[in-house]
């Protein structure tokens, strides 16, 4: 899928679920990732791996569509990370405490607190082309569940071309 198209399915998506919806679910995926930080580092499992990945591939997909629905710019370049990558547990309090921060308010600064985050994690800590696997999987299935009406009663016939 190129980029165009994962731009229609999130524009889709912002106009049946809504700004709040895709904020609260965004909070909730950073959660899920801070919880998937502690949970490898307390027991690090391939089950545990393979959640931290999913996680990822959430919170990226639903940071691009913050992003775009809030029309800012994508970047980090004036954030500086001084939290260390390696310790999880200081990654899943960012996670969850920056995630707040991006839902219950327009919160740039927190916007871009995170994205350094997660591209820290999905370039360096956890890099792996199973990270793009899952996210490319889940854009499908989104374009999916938006044409069946899976969020709404919505007729969202354009999504066929992008469910191949």
């Amino acid at each position: 899928m190129d980029k165009k198209q994962i731009l229609e399915i999130y524009k889709k998506n912002l106009e049946v679920n809504g700004k709040d919806k895709l904020s609260c679910w965004l909070y909730s995926e950073c959660l899920e990732l801070a919880s998937a930080l502690v949970a490898i580092e307390l027991h690090p499992t391939p089950e545990h791996l393979k959640e931290v990945y999913e996680e990822i591939a959430d919170v990226k997909i639903l940071l691009e569509q913050y992003f775009i629905f809030h029309k800012i710019e994508e970047t980090y370049k004036n954030i500086k990370l001084d939290i260390p990558i390696e310790d999880n547990c200081q990654m899943a309090n960012l996670f969850s405490t920056q995630g707040y921060f991006v839902k219950h308010v327009l919160n740039y600064p927190a916007a871009q607190m995170v994205l350094k985050a997660l591209d820290e994690l999905e370039c360096d800590k956890y890099a792996s082309p199973e990270i793009m696997k899952i996210y490319d999987f889940k854009i499908k299935r989104l374009a999916k569940r938006l044409q069946n009406g899976f969020f709404s009663g919505c007729n969202n016939e354009f999504l066929g071309d992008f469910v191949k």
